[in-house]
C-alpha cells in the first residue's frame, strides 16, 4: 500500500470508476496498481472510498483487508445499493449495514478492533 498525493489520487478515483471524485480531506493510498483507496477522518472513525481497475476486481477483496489493517478503528463504507456484490464483499469482512441514505447509498460499518 503506497500513499499518493491528492492530484493522481483524485485521477486514478476517476479513471477506475469513481467518476468525478472530489475528495476533499482525505488521504490516498494505492494498492498494487490496480485499486485507490480514498482514507477521509472523521471524528469517530474513518470514512473509505475505493475505485478499482476493471480487470483487477477478483482482488477486491485482498485489497479491502488491507486498507482495513492499515486504517484499523471504526471504518465506514458508503456504497451504491445498486452494487451487491461489494456489499455481500464488505459484509464478509464484518462490516454491518447502519442505514441507508436516500441518494440510494447504503452505509455499511466495521467496529474497531
Amino acid at each position: 500500500m503506497i500513499k499518493v498525493g491528492k492530484a493522481l489520487g483524485e485521477q486514478l478515483m476517476d479513471e477506475w470508476g469513481n467518476h468525478g471524485w472530489e475528495g476533499g480531506n482525505v488521504d490516498y493510498y494505492v494498492w498494487e496498481w490496480c485499486c485507490v483507496f480514498a482514507v477521509a477522518p472523521l471524528e469517530d472513525g474513518h470514512q473509505i472510498h475505493m475505485a478499482m481497475q476493471k480487470d483487477a476486481r477478483y482482488m477486491c477483496r485482498d485489497a479491502a483487508m488491507d486498507v482495513i489493517k492499515l486504517v484499523g478503528g471504526t471504518i465506514y463504507a458508503p456504497l451504491l445499493k445498486t452494487n451487491r456484490s461489494i456489499a455481500n464483499m464488505v459484509k464478509k469482512l464484518g462490516f454491518d449495514h447502519l442505514c441507508d441514505e436516500p441518494n440510494d447509498i447504503s452505509v455499511y460499518v466495521l467496529r474497531g478492533q
